[in-house]
């Protein structure tokens, strides 16, 4: 604190100095341990094709299996094959059997109940597949 004299008045001004020591402090504290606290998932990302490989004709197509909701049945198809939901797994199982790529895509229609999407996905990880990938339904589709 410090005090006019002169003047008459009293002047206190408060001393800043030990907090600003106190913050740089903190400040390098934080700087050097930032780098070293940082955690996270390995995310695998799709590769981009250039145009000239999306020419090239592909090899077998993956498996697509397409469930919708018409009226109170279930109608799934394997590669536009029609598959009884009792015999999914047998179905899936013999299909992934041939392929060294065990991924499989679903398409799942906007009013098929959530439970029912994660039983097909536990019957699909059940028939062998290493991936299951989620892939939209086109609007034009869904009505």
């Amino acid at each position: 604190m410090g005090v006019s004299v002169g003047s008459g008045s009293i002047k206190s001004d408060p001393n800043v100095v030990p907090f600003c020591d106190v913050l740089l402090v903190l400040l390098i504290i934080f700087m050097v341990l930032t780098p070293t606290a940082q955690q996270g998932m390995d995310v695998k990302l799709p590769e981009v094709q250039t145009s000239s490989e999306q020419t090239q004709p592909q090899g077998p197509s993956l498996p697509m299996l397409v469930v919708k909701q018409r009226g109170s049945q279930l109608e799934i198809t394997l590669n536009n094959q029609p598959v009884p939901y009792s015999d999914l797994v047998n179905t899936l199982r013999m299909k992934l059997a041939t392929r060294i790529d065990r991924r499989l895509f679903l398409r799942v229609g906007p009013k098929v109940k959530y439970g029912t999407v994660v039983d097909i996905i536990d019957k699909c990880k059940t028939a062998g597949a290493d991936a299951v990938a989620l892939v939209p339904i086109p609007a034009e589709e869904t009505q």
